[in-house]
């Protein structure tokens, strides 16, 4: 219930333009190796394999509200958890390439995927897949509000949330994030 709360408060504030970023410097590389040891027990508890995947070299620090991003992260490697059978690899990611503007965080799964025509509704405020329509799993306590909750925190950064096939099945969650303001 407090979790739903905090989703509705920081909505609410996204709403009356009062959802403010707390912009540092942040290292992309830290902040997802440990949001990834986080959920390892939950990956574990639930059948799922969650392996990450980040580059060698070391990369520029990224102007980011560090708390906000890592909320997002959580959404995202939360809903691949909830979302996919048992037994489904969930590969959280660093996208390679050019870090000279921006870098892409990335969440890819292996589950049932996301019908086209529930791609771009998915953000919106208490949607939820209907489950005859998919391969989608549902489960007690997701209300349909992390993913617009993400999409606010993203859209506050003046960057992009997108959602769509991975290659072969499953979803794919890309996040850019802007390396200057």
């Amino acid at each position: 219930m407090s979790g739903m709360l905090e989703q509705l408060l920081t909505l609410s504030r996204a709403d009356s333009h009062g959802l403010t970023l707390q912009i540092t410097k942040t290292d992309l590389q830290t902040l997802l190796l440990e949001t990834y040891e986080n959920f390892l027990p939950l990956a574990a508890d639930s059948g799922h394999l969650l392996s990450i995947r980040l580059p060698e070299a070391e990369l520029p620090l990224c102007d980011c509200d560090q708390g906000r991003i890592r909320q997002v992260c959580h959404i995202l490697l939360h809903n691949a958890l909830s979302h996919t059978p048992a037994g489904s690899t969930i590969l959280f990611f660093i996208a390679e390439g050019s870090y000279e503007k921006e870098m892409t965080v990335g969440v890819q799964d292996n589950g049932g995927g996301i019908p086209d025509g529930e791609k771009e509704k998915i953000f919106d405020r208490f949607y939820r897949i209907n489950p005859d329509s998919s391969s989608v799993r549902q489960e007690k306590g997701h209300h349909g509000l992390g993913l617009a909750v993400a999409k606010e925190i993203v859209s506050a950064h003046r960057r992009t949330l997108t959602v769509s096939d991975a290659p072969g099945k499953g979803a794919l969650f890309l996040l850019t994030l802007p390396l200057k303001p």
